[in-house]
């Protein structure tokens, strides 16, 4: 055998029930020594009868790659397999103890795939939402601080509002519009002259 010719191989037509194709296909694929031949190279790929196969695996590498993405965002670790082989030991594992028709795992993985994508999806939603109501209530907090030379140092509206050491208090501006909160107080002002910049 030389790096340009492989060894010497024999040709099959190998024919089995599609019920057990995956199981045939899975242990055949595992010993790396055989090569397919297309028999309908001339077909529509859409027309093949794997093709939807294909497009739900594509799907999936699709959605392991944006919880790949969102990982890396929050700089969480990502543990993965050293090598093929540790992989497929660890897969046919998994597969003896399930006890269900391996036929089955792919679908069950998917489900279980879009489910983990869709509770991922709405904690990315909410963790946006909360810093963006952070920001709004830290923008908020700084405004109510400059402000402060024009509306005098009133003690009740400094303890309430804008103290040196804590934020806007919670409990008070919790579910409720900062603007009708701050009106609320015990404070307010007679005219004011001049343009503010």
């Amino acid at each position: 055998m030389s790096l340009f010719r492989s060894e010497e191989m024999s040709y099959y037509d190998l024919c089995m029930p599609r019920e057990s194709a995956w199981e045939i296909m899975n242990e055949l694929g595992q010993h790396g020594a055989l090569e397919f031949e297309d028999l309908n190279e001339n077909e529509n790929v859409f027309d093949r009868p794997y093709a939807s196969y294909i497009k739900r695996c594509e799907e999936m590498m699709l959605n392991f790659e944006y919880i790949q993405q969102e990982m890396a965002r929050f700089e969480c670790e990502l543990v993965q397999c050293p090598s093929i082989d540790d992989y497929l030991e660890n897969l046919a594992s998994h597969l003896e103890v399930r006890q269900k028709a391996e036929s089955t795992f792919f679908s069950e993985l998917e489900n279980e795939v879009v489910e983990k994508i869709g509770h991922l999806r709405g904690q990315i939603i909410a963790y946006e939402k909360l810093s963006s109501d952070y920001n709004h209530f830290l923008e908020r907090k700084y405004v109510l601080r400059y402000t402060r030379s024009f509306l005098g140092e009133d003690q009740e509206f400094l303890a309430q509002n804008v103290n040196d050491e804590i934020d806007v208090e919670k409990e008070k501006a919790e579910g409720e519009d900062m603007d009708e909160y701050v009106a609320s107080l015990n404070s307010g002002l007679n005219y004011i002259a001049g343009i503010v910049n």
